[in-house]
């Protein structure tokens, strides 16, 4: 039987599952979406000019049974002050989708009548659209896609060179992060989507083996960083970027193929991290 879960991490990576008996969320509402669209009036007829869907607030109650209810509470409190917050939601123990959020009130209420518990209002404010993570790597060696479940699912798509192909079934453009792996001479990324150019992205840089470079659309501002593979930021690169060019990439509805060029002579270690986002789950 498929059972539902509901987990928030916070910014340390914590994680704090919110469907486990000791602190179990219930009366849950705003999963849906709220058209947000602004209009324009045309005679007696209204034009669309923004077309603009975001996530409700999702809310519920929490109940922190006892003993030690009140610890269970002020343990949660400190938890979601540890901002950003990442709403993880996995409906059916299939797919999991995430919204970035704040908590915007907790209600710290008395004990329950029979003194067996907590049952405290929450309220999330969205940050995002609902998304779920596709990740894939183009390590350049030519062999069958293979996919491993780790966090995320890992798809490694090697049927050509430096390139990475993602379907996508979203009406929203999704953003993504690109990250190109040195050593890597002056790259060229490309954007296609169904096979029609959509974007293109070219930077003035070398990165040396062990280090890789970053272009990113899943936070704001977006970014173009260099960074060695163990996570640590070498140097912004964002002004070394040809600004004629798109540089930022973002996903579109169907088959999504982002290739890497370059002016070395070896083959190029390719990722993609996609955001594939959702008006509601």
């Amino acid at each position: 039987m498929n059972v539902r879960e509901i987990k928030l991490v916070n910014s340390e990576g914590q994680m704090y599952t919110l469907t486990m008996q000791e602190h179990f969320i219930h009366s849950i509402g705003g999963f849906g979406f709220t058209d947000q669209t602004s209009f324009q009036r045309v005679g007696s007829m209204l034009k669309p000019l923004t077309e603009l869907m975001m996530p409700d607030s999702p809310t519920g109650s929490i109940f922190f049974p006892e003993p030690n209810a009140y610890q269970k509470y002020y343990e949660f409190a400190r938890f979601i002050r540890r901002t950003p917050l990442r709403l993880l939601y996995n409906p059916a123990g299939e797919e999991e989708y995430m919204l970035n959020v704040r908590v915007q009130a907790l209600e710290k209420a008395d004990l329950v009548e029979g003194h067996t518990g907590l049952n405290c209002a929450v309220t999330f404010v969205p940050l995002s659209t609902w998304y779920k993570v596709v990740i894939a790597i183009n390590d350049g060696q030519v062999t069958e896609g293979k996919v491993y479940s780790y966090t995320y699912d890992y798809t490694y798509t090697n049927s050509l060179r430096q390139t990475i192909m993602i379907d996508s079934d979203s009406d929203l453009e999704s953003p993504a992060k690109i990250t190109i792996y040195g050593p890597v001479e002056d790259p060229v990324w490309v954007h296609y989507v169904n096979n029609v150019q959509k974007a293109t992205g070219t930077i003035d840089v070398q990165i040396p083996a062990g280090n890789k470079l970053v272009i990113d659309t899943t936070t704001i501002p977006y970014s173009i960083q260099e960074f060695t593979n163990a996570g640590v930021l070498v140097a912004d690169r964002y002004e070394q970027a040809d600004f004629s060019t798109n540089r930022f990439f973002f996903l579109d509805y169907g088959e999504n193929r982002i290739s890497v060029q370059h002016y070395g002579a070896n083959t190029v270690t390719l990722g993609v991290e996609a955001h594939l986002a959702y008006e509601t789950v």
